[in-house]
């Protein structure tokens, strides 16, 4: 396993998609920024950025914009796709010895990944919001930790999802479109007819069940993380229901490897 995960980390160091991918995230949190700043009265006046949103914010507000887990969403399949789109399979078959070390060493790059990117689109929207927005305060810096560290766990299953995909469609455009359709709502579609089921059933009594359904959805937990944060509300929703669907989604993931894959 251990000689899995090294592997796997030595792969994505020398990968080409790793360092696109951090190009991308830098000018997409530029973008992001800079579009706010040159709203009118975005400056200046009651209304300023600087009013409501500290340079902190900024950080967090990308995972609020989606933008981050698309980009990480599309490498986890680029990345997982060329284990078989270049023959790297065939290189690693006498160190896996089982389907759950091929996905588990995968999932270990995925978090390296992850924390790295974080780290990257951190500084890059709080140096662009220094640079771009009038009288901005720095922010709770303590804040944005609790942020990244659920939003860590909440890419969990995302990560899972996207390499269950990934091995099953055997090439790099389907995890990449899925990806981008999920934070678009892809996954609203059938969970809004899962709970219009269960109102119309139920009624009121429905209003629980669709909460912990609200869950289920990847991209709605990264959106919604933050401001529960910042409430002060319970995230045992988003410990339990997150956890399920990254064991169902690992599951998923371990199944559509193949023996020929890994012998």
């Amino acid at each position: 396993m251990l000689n899995m995960i090294k592997y796997e980390l030595y792969r994505y160091s020398r990968n080409l998609s790793t360092y696109v991918t951090f190009a991308l995230l830098i000018i997409f949190n530029i973008m992001m920024v800079g579009m706010n700043a040159s709203e009118p009265g975005a400056q200046t006046g009651e209304h300023a950025l600087s009013t409501f949103m500290s340079i902190t914010d900024f950080a967090s507000f990308a995972f609020a914009s989606t933008g981050f887990t698309m980009i990480y969403g599309a490498w986890v399949g680029v990345y997982a796709y060329g284990e078989f789109g270049k023959g790297y399979i065939r290189n690693i078959a006498s160190v896996s010895r089982s389907k759950i070390q091929f996905f588990v060493a995968h999932m270990a790059v995925c978090v390296v990944m992850f924390v790295i990117m974080a780290v990257i689109s951190s500084v890059s929207a709080m140096t662009a919001a220094k640079l771009m927005i009038a009288n901005v305060k720095f922010g709770d810096i303590i804040h944005l930790l609790q942020v990244l560290s659920m939003e860590l766990y909440l890419h969990l299953p995302l990560a899972a999802l996207i390499l269950f995909v990934t091995y099953i469609s055997r090439n790099a455009f389907v995890p990449v479109i899925v990806s981008f359709c999920l934070p678009m709502g892809l996954e609203s579609l059938p969970l809004i007819t899962v709970q219009n089921f269960f109102t119309k059933i139920m009624g009121e009594g429905a209003k629980e069940i669709n909460h912990w359904l609200d869950h289920t959805s990847v991209c709605m937990n990264v959106m919604m993380i933050e401001l529960d944060l910042y409430n002060g509300d319970s995230l045992h929703k988003y410990f339990i229901v997150s956890g399920i669907m990254l064991v169902i989604y690992s599951v998923f993931a371990c199944l559509s490897i193949t023996k020929k894959d890994i012998k």
